[in-house]
């Protein structure tokens, strides 16, 4: 069972109405194991992508990056200079790896606002911009 919570004077209660009824389920002096996550805000995951665009835009002539397609190979490829992977096994025993996913289900606000901290700083040195620059004049990317 997943609820959202809101944490209230030390005490968890239900945010939504609909959580309550599933929360009335829940015995009372019963142990219960919850992992708590802070839910992602849509708008700072497609800031991310507007300045991944704005990076590609901005990319000088020469460099080895205007090979990729878009902002999503670029967060790709970010992803694994900094080491957010995972290892994926083949049967004849290659390992392979992959960028994690940052998709909703998969990463919580907290974790992707220190991907997305890094990213931007990669973005900026790509183009040599400050962040500052970066955030700002990516605005017109979304």
């Amino acid at each position: 069972m997943k609820l959202a919570l809101i944490k209230r004077d030390n005490n968890l209660i239900p945010y939504y109405n609909s959580d309550i009824e599933a929360f009335k389920k829940l015995h009372n002096n019963v142990v219960y194991m919850a992992e708590v996550k802070k839910p992602r805000h849509l708008e700072h995951h497609k800031k991310l992508f507007a300045i991944a665009n704005c990076t590609l835009v901005n990319l000088p002539e020469t460099s080895p990056l205007k090979n990729l397609i878009d902002a999503y190979g670029l967060i790709k490829a970010i992803q694994k200079e900094v080491g957010l992977v995972e290892w994926e096994y083949k049967l004849n025993g290659n390992a392979e790896q992959k960028a994690k996913s940052i998709d909703f289900a998969s990463m919580d606000q907290i974790e992707f606002t220190e991907f997305y901290d890094k990213a931007i700083y990669i973005m900026a040195g790509l183009i040599n911009v400050s962040v500052e620059d970066l955030e700002t004049n990516s605005i017109d990317y979304m």
